[in-house]
């Protein structure tokens, strides 16, 4: 009887031990593999965030295109980072604490019509990254919402608002300090006011050439949440 109770202990002790080891073979190669995983994500999320911006984009240059009145329904989906329709600088803009480094630090590359940069000396070796479309010259944003950083699924209109001058800041404002959006800047000529009268520079200079401090007559793109 004790040699039997011998060998059920040392199989029970065998057993533990090699219950030990595999909990310790799995940390490992969960630690390894962790930093991987987290990289392949944020890549994915970057990518997935780049094709809607593309979708957005076109969007919005189609709808620009077009005459005043013209719109169109979009429904867009944010899963990570802060994603801001910024009206101030005719901007819509995306940052995100990346652990995968998508492009060579603090230079900017041109993908299409999506600005993208990645720089270094984020929090918890992460690489803030910025996805930007910029419309100064072409357009002017308008976004009416109270809240203007988007996240999760949301569904969008973007419609022509009609030719404006827009605003004339007197100090250029970076995103992250943007005022809130005063829709009286932009709003449409009433009835009987043509662009002329808002940009009298039309009419006074050769050629239509605005003095570069005078707001340029472009299209006004308006974006609202539905």
């Amino acid at each position: 009887m004790k040699r039997k109770t011998n060998k059920k202990g040392d199989v029970w002790v065998s057993a533990v031990l090699y219950f030990g080891l595999g909990i310790i073979v799995i940390a490992i190669i969960l630690t390894a593999a962790t930093p991987v995983i987290s990289r392949l994500r944020d890549k994915n999320i970057i990518i997935q965030t780049k094709q809607v911006m593309q979708v957005l984009d076109s969007n919005i240059r189609e709808v620009a295109r077009e005459g005043p009145g013209a719109q169109r329904p979009l429904t867009i989906d944010i899963r990570k980072g802060a994603f801001m329709i910024d009206p101030a600088i005719s901007s819509v803009i995306w940052s995100y604490n990346s652990k995968a480094l998508i492009a060579e630090p603090d230079i900017e590359i041109l993908e299409g019509n999506i600005r993208i940069r990645s720089s270094t000396g984020g929090p918890s070796n992460t690489y803030p990254t910025t996805l930007s479309l910029n419309y100064e010259g072409g357009a002017y944003l308008r976004y009416d919402a109270p809240v203007r950083t988007i996240s999760g699924n949301t569904a969008l209109i973007i419609r022509n608002a009609g030719i404006t001058c827009g605003p004339t800041p007197t100090t250029p404002l970076a995103s992250q300090t943007a005022q809130p959006y005063a829709p009286a800047q932009r709003e449409i000529p009433p009835a009987g006011v043509t662009v002329q009268d808002q940009c009298p520079c039309i009419a006074g200079h050769q050629n239509g050439a605005c003095p570069p401090t005078t707001p340029r007559p472009l299209p006004t793109v308006e974006l609202r949440q539905r």
